[in-house]
């Protein structure tokens, strides 16, 4: 049988103690039940139990790395944190973050396993230093999807840090990030392509996802007669039905969703969002 660490603290616990005061355990046989000598009873009845036991304190992390010297500048800690996170390392980055991070992060295991649903950095340049901050244009590996959410391709990111440990480390939670999207002007040109090639009943690129508000619509424009005409792109707050794109995106989707006013035989709205250096199509509507 396998015992959790706790639980064998507490017995090693009872132990020391109640041979310390010269008491005795009685070991169960098969053959009759397990009896406490009054000593140890006293013992037992004598453990609060809402204390924490000071042994598991002193217990090391199980595989935490030593930490790493901190950075001699702000850069040299920004740029160790995101050299780390183009190499998936986790040893590196987590000794990158400030001690206020660890904390939040919990468990170095903890970090290690949330290093794996990060946006994935592929590139980054500096383009501007602080004494306690500095910026970057940071090039990710671009994701549109109801799971992972949205990853653009680029962004320029604010990377705050802090003195720590003879050094600088970064402070990852008050550091923010701006994407970098595509041209509203090519959200424009994509939702014309996309209603053209619906109204000639071709099979038009959307995202892998499902197509959200009205998607019979896509059929319906299928062998449409007349023009239509694509307007200029607008923020999210535009669609007569936002909804089921924040449901499926998360409030964050305000930010880079596009809504295209299409007129023609039949008015549409259509929602667009990036994926990579493109707008895909996310969404329609009647208008």
């Amino acid at each position: 049988m396998r015992t959790r660490p706790a639980a064998l603290l507490t017995v090693a616990a009872v132990a020391a103690a109640g041979l310390a005061a010269g008491g005795t355990y009685l070991v169960a046989r098969d053959d009759e039940p397990f009896r406490n000598s009054p000593e140890a009873s006293r013992v037992l009845d004598g453990i609060d139990t809402a204390r924490p036991n000071a042994l598991a304190g002193a217990m090391p992390e199980p595989d935490a790395p030593p930490l790493s010297a901190a950075a001699a500048t702000p850069q040299e800690a920004v740029t160790g944190l995101l050299n780390a996170l183009v190499a998936a390392d986790p040893e590196r980055s987590y000794s990158s973050l400030s001690a206020e991070d660890r904390a939040a992060s919990g468990p170095y295991a903890t970090w290690k396993d949330r290093l794996l649903t990060l946006p994935r950095v592929l590139d980054f340049q500096v383009t501007a230093v602080g004494p306690d901050s500095v910026t970057t244009d940071v090039v990710f590996e671009p994701r549109l999807d109801e799971v992972a959410g949205f990853v653009p391709p680029r962004a320029r990111a604010t990377w705050a840090t802090v003195e720590e440990d003879g050094g600088h480390r970064v402070a990852y939670a008050d550091s923010t990030s701006e994407p970098v999207l595509p041209a509203d002007t090519a959200a424009t040109q994509a939702a014309q392509r996309w209603v053209t090639e619906q109204q000639g009943c071709r099979e038009a690129p959307v995202y892998g996802g499902n197509l959200l508000g009205q998607p019979t619509l896509a059929d319906t424009l299928c062998g449409t007669a007349g023009t239509f005409r694509a307007g200029a792109a607008q923020g999210l707050d535009g669609f007569r039905d936002p909804t089921p794109v924040l449901n499926a995106f998360g409030a964050d989707a305000s930010t880079f969703v596009r809504v295209v006013p299409v007129d023609g035989p039949l008015p549409l709205q259509v929602a667009l969002a990036p994926l990579g250096e493109d707008w895909e199509v996310i969404g329609v509507i009647q208008r």
